[in-house]
């Protein structure tokens, strides 16, 4: 699944996590087919116990501002000048360069996940935010170069912004083992998230 919105990411961690309603599970299998189902001695189950749990509470944590994220684009009062649309685009790419920031060290702090696949998704979602940093900050330099009384230059500035940031893909699988699902559902953060 890939997702290009903020707020998409955030869907697509909930359902990489299994906490979101994002498509069907699979059946549980007839009588006659559960001889074709590998048990507990023919599969090695991943390490879902208090370990993952503290881990996944600690990426939800680290993932948590996303959801303030998605809420606070930019404002623009139709009667706005240009200068206050100046800063308030500033003021939005500051802001979102900094959570930004804040998340991608967090999410490299977390060191090795119990699980692998919670790896590779910790490790996805950093890179995400690390390239729409550059994005945020990179507008933010043209922003603040930008002459405060050119109105029309600043719309296509906040229109570039969308679609600066519309570009950074957001890419999980949102397949995910059931006793990961079950401990996400156990980590007070992750559930939150998914609220």
């Amino acid at each position: 699944m890939k997702s290009k919105t903020i707020g998409a990411a955030l869907l697509a961690i909930t359902c990489a996590l299994g906490l979101g309603a994002c498509g069907s599970k699979p059946e549980t299998p007839k009588a006659a087919d559960r001889s074709s189902v590998p048990t507990a001695t023919s599969v090695s189950a991943p390490n879902t116990g208090a370990d993952t749990v503290k881990w996944l509470d600690q990426f939800c944590t680290a993932a948590g501002p996303m959801t303030d994220l998605a809420k606070k684009s930019p404002q623009f009062d139709a009667s706005a000048s240009p200068s206050q649309m100046k800063a308030e685009l500033g003021r939005y790419l500051g802001q979102l360069s900094t959570s930004l920031s804040g998340m991608v060290d967090k999410l490299k702090a977390l060191g090795k996940a119990p699980v692998t696949s919670l790896d590779e998704t910790s490790r996805k979602l950093a890179g995400s935010l690390g390239q729409l940093k550059q994005v945020a900050d990179g507008l933010k330099d043209k922003v603040d170069k930008a002459d405060p009384a050119d109105g029309p230059a600043l719309v296509q500035l906040g229109q570039d912004t969308e679609a600066e940031v519309a570009k950074v893909t957001f890419d999980f699988d949102t397949k995910t083992d059931k006793s990961i699902e079950d401990a996400a559902a156990k980590a007070p953060a992750c559930k939150k998230l998914a609220s």
